[in-house]
């Protein structure tokens, strides 16, 4: 076994098995909290890109659907004004 190897279970074994395994014990709490922020972050970055690309989508949709009624109260009236130049004429050949 090389000299290094040696000394590091050394040290362990004057250190103690208990101290070691808290000691990596808390450095593995401290791993897994910082993935688990770096987790968080990637998620909401995600989550407000997908806002935003739905607030775009809601506004083209909400203006489409605006030109649509739009188009459909401007067919009304020119419905309106045909019905009325109709009845106009029907009753007139009826007098």
């Amino acid at each position: 076994m090389p000299a290094e190897a040696t000394g590091i279970v050394q040290i362990i074994n004057e250190v103690g098995v208990v101290t070691a395994a808290l000691a990596f014990s808390a450095w593995l709490v401290v791993y897994l909290l910082k993935g688990f922020e770096r987790e968080r972050t990637q998620w909401l970055t995600k989550d407000d890109l997908a806002d935003q690309e739905l607030r775009l989508l809601m506004k083209e949709s909400n203006q489409a659907l605006t030109g649509v009624l739009k188009e459909t109260n401007s067919t009304l009236l020119e419905m309106k004004i045909a019905i009325t130049k109709l009845e106009e004429s029907i009753n007139k050949g009826q007098r």
